[in-house]
């Protein structure tokens, strides 16, 4: 592979759904929830330890709940390094592009679900007398001004948001960059057709006009390198 001939389009992809593959791991090491309920006794639970179908929280480790969260776990962790292996199957392939893009907004969206789970969660057992014991399913009654209950789920949405929102403005910006390159493209691409000693009827000049233009989207869009667009403009003009 050569990595010069991958356009900066495709290098910029190849970031955003890496980064958002990796958050989509780390995000299961955040607690769903975590209860303090001494400077020195501190429980917490995070994805990772959903996994395996066991719940220190849940009253019943085989009740439906924890069945669901097991699952949701499961194929969060999937889908992320999914993402990660397509991300960097792009570089390599560019029919994993499409696919790469896709997944990446599924992965925020179990992002996002998973903040949502951890504040839920963190909010019901406020009001719980449901509490942990390591032999017995539960704590009892604690005195609740000396306990928090919170969650750090909402860390991996704020980050991964940030990355999407400079990934949209990155495209914004290119776009309205493109677009008025293309224009001046065109119309100079236009002139050389139209000057060309090979002069050919207007319907054809339309023709290669547009020919051109979808070539400037596939340059655009990465499908083909700098290079193979001027081979490609040559080869039409000289028509």
């Amino acid at each position: 592979m050569d990595l010069q001939k991958i356009t900066k389009e495709r290098w910029v992809d190849f970031a955003v759904s890496l980064m958002i593959g990796v958050w989509g791991l780390l995000a299961l090491t955040f607690p769903l929830m975590q209860m303090n309920i001494t400077n020195l006794l501190t429980y917490k639970e995070c994805g990772f330890e959903l996994i395996d179908f066991n719940s220190i929280f849940l009253p019943d480790d085989n009740n439906i709940l924890g069945v669901f969260m097991s699952i949701f776990m499961l194929v969060h962790l999937a889908l992320s390094i999914a993402l990660i292996v397509l991300a960097i199957l792009s570089l390599f392939d560019k029919s994993c592009i499409g696919a790469s893009k896709s997944l990446v907004y599924y992965c925020y969206a179990l992002i996002f679900l998973y903040m949502i789970l951890g504040i839920l969660f963190s909010e019901l057992y406020k009001d719980s007398e449901h509490w942990l014991d390591m032999e017995n399913g539960n704590l009892g009654s604690i005195d609740e001004s000396t306990t928090s209950i919170f969650t750090l789920s909402y860390i991996p949405f704020i980050i991964t948001s940030l990355i999407l929102f400079a990934y949209w403005l990155y495209g914004a910006l290119t776009y309205g960059k493109n677009k008025k390159m293309a224009s001046v493209t065109e119309d100079s691409t236009s002139s050389e057709i139209i000057s060309n000693t090979n002069f050919k009827k207007a319907e054809d000049v339309n023709d290669i006009v547009k020919q051109l233009t979808s070539y400037k989207e596939l340059l655009d869009n990465g499908t083909i390198t700098q290079e193979e667009f001027e081979k490609l403009k040559k080869k039409l003009i000289d028509e």
